[in-house]
């Protein structure tokens, strides 16, 4: 009896936690309270039982308002409170029936030991369904204490949703007033589990651009989003346990721009011209671009690693990246790849519509290109240590691959001219220049063809 009532309770917290419903949503709250009471307070089984069973009908009667019934919006879905309710009510009137069979002391003792369990249950429910049912803001020291006014920062206390908006204005917060201190606004803010936005608007938005000796803001238990990010300022905001977002995410602190668990951000990433490094390894973004750039565009001259994971990205300026990862598995229009410190390079795309231009790198890069199997516009790959094109099989342009090691075992089509420079081992198994390509390989390369003869510079 006691999970399947349990269950139920869950589904209507749930429901409810996720939604604006005003009295309705009071009463609701109120007539759970009272059973926590009278379940802690009444010693006497039978009078227990009936207050739960009168309790649950009032909560059938406030589920009757047809906003109760929704679902919930940028979760799971779950059944209609009314029916929950309704089964509910079913299982209450069997442990009302079962009270006439009470025989002993033994008997009442188990059905209280029952209650003391759903009892904790309970509590355990309400604390992971805290709501916050309006915008939260945090720009001074009266906005702060309000703050802590609505959201309990005990440790044992939950983590709450907010149904609205959340700012937090660190800069303002410090010039407007003494009193304020970052661990206190860190309180707070690490009792942000979810931020649902209240309109297409909405969103979360940190501005901190203080000394960095105040010390970070965090968010650290902060796990969804249903509405968009922005996050800006000079020093870094930790979000590390975020892992969705449904609308778009601007996060152009200075510093490392990294996610410790792959997020999902249905819009695009932008990220500022000062970052340090970009992680979205494991995730995925309609695209990713840095402040003042095209979608797909990143110029980020201190960014010293780059991974774009799962989002598109056709362009990149990274003058001190020593790695960069674009894992995009898709075809992309263009890419342009301008890194003169890099030390390896690794693109994901399936194929290229456009160009591919990889520039900037010296004769100790690696090049890993094995997933592209098309490229339509003109190639130009610089020197480097080696050039991996192994799922390549046409080029319907010009090309011009340098490296000590290139490898492009089924590159058959090249519709313009091939050369390959500055190179010391050359596979291409499966490619035979005719009277329409003209190919070029340096002299110290020497080139397996696809009648098994070995080509040579002229």
């Amino acid at each position: 009896m006691k999970k399947g009532l349990l269950s139920l309770l869950a589904l209507a917290l749930t429901v409810v936690g996720c939604q604006n419903y005003d009295d309705q949503f009071a009463e609701l709250t109120s007539l759970i309270e009272d059973l926590q009471t009278e379940v802690e307070g009444l010693p006497d089984v039978t009078s227990q039982v009936t207050a739960l069973q009168n309790t649950v009908s009032g909560l059938a009667t406030a589920a009757s308002v047809n906003s109760l019934a929704s679902t919930v919006s940028g979760l799971a879905t779950a059944q209609s409170l009314t029916d929950g309710l309704a089964a509910l009510q079913t299982q209450i009137d069997a442990l009302v029936a079962s009270l006439a069979d009470v025989a002993d002391a033994d008997d009442i003792a188990a059905i209280n030991a029952e209650l003391d369990a759903i009892q904790d249950d309970l509590d355990e429910l309400l604390a992971a369904n805290a709501t916050i049912n309006q915008s939260v803001t945090i720009n001074s020291l009266a906005t702060l204490q309000y703050a802590e006014s609505l959201i309990s920062t005990d440790p044992t206390d939950p983590n709450v949703i907010v149904n609205g908006n959340v700012t937090v204005d660190v800069n303002q917060a410090f010039a407007t007033t003494s009193g304020v201190s970052i661990d206190r606004i860190n309180a707070v803010a690490n009792k942000f589990a979810t931020v649902l936005g209240t309109d297409t608007g909405g969103m979360l938005h940190v501005s901190y651009t203080a000394s960095p000796t105040i010390g970070g803001l965090e968010m650290n238990n902060l796990v969804f989003v249903d509405t968009n990010i922005d996050v800006s300022g000079s020093t870094p905001t930790s979000m590390n346990q975020l892992a969705n977002v449904t609308g778009a995410a601007s996060i152009t602190y200075s510093g490392a721009v990294a996610f410790q668990t792959p997020i999902t951000i249905t819009g695009a990433l932008v990220v500022g011209t000062g970052a340090t490094s970009v992680d979205l390894s494991g995730g995925s973004a309609a695209s990713v671009a840095s402040a003042g750039s095209g979608a797909g565009v990143l110029v980020l001259p201190n960014a010293t690693s780059i991974n774009s994971g799962n989002a598109i990205v056709t362009n990149v300026t990274a003058a001190k990246a020593t790695s960069i990862t674009l894992g995009k598995a898709a075809a992309l229009s263009t890419l342009v790849v301008s890194a003169a410190k890099m030390d390896a390079l690794v693109v994901e795309a399936t194929s290229i519509t456009g160009a591919l231009t990889v520039t900037g790198q010296d004769s100790q890069t690696t090049i890993d290109l094995d997933g592209i199997t098309s490229v339509s516009g003109a190639v130009n790959i610089g020197d480097a240590a080696s050039v991996g094109l192994g799922a390549l099989t046409t080029i319907n342009n010009n090309a011009t691959i340098g490296g000590n090691d290139v490898t492009a075992p089924n590159l058959a089509t090249v519709t313009g001219t091939l050369e390959v420079t500055d190179d010391k081992s050359v596979s291409l198994a499966k490619f035979a220049p005719s009277a329409t390509t003209t190919f070029t390989v340096a002299t110290s390369a020497s080139l397996k063809s696809a009648s098994s003869t070995l080509l040579k510079a002229p």
